[in-house]
């Protein structure tokens, strides 16, 4: 029986780790708040008010990793779901923010 709940709970959280086709989330996502440009070479930069982030990224799954200039992981931003104009993200930098960014057009 503890063997079939921790199968259960295994296809569980697989199941809930959507794999993100990356050529999907190139381009750049911003709002009122925050600005996301994620490249084909894996750079990027993430802006928020006067905080920028010029580095590159790494994406897991549903995680994007954000690594800066001297190679250290500096926030993850766990995709909530991508839609054709709109990306909902879960912001792990610092304290955690859920936020909606529409695609630049």
């Amino acid at each position: 029986m503890k063997k079939l709940f921790f199968l259960f709970t295994l296809l569980f959280i697989f199941s809930s780790c959507k794999n993100y086709n990356e050529s999907e989330l190139l381009g750049l996502w911003q709002n009122e708040n925050m600005s996301l440009f994620l490249e084909k070479d894996k750079s990027m930069y993430l802006r928020m008010g006067a905080y920028t982030i010029t580095g590159r990224y790494r994406l897991f799954s549903n995680m994007l990793e954000i690594i800066d200039d001297q190679d250290k992981v500096v926030g993850r931003l766990s995709i909530v779901r991508l839609r054709k104009d709109s990306l909902d993200i879960d912001l792990q930098i610092g304290r955690a923010k859920k936020m909606t960014l529409l695609r630049a057009k």
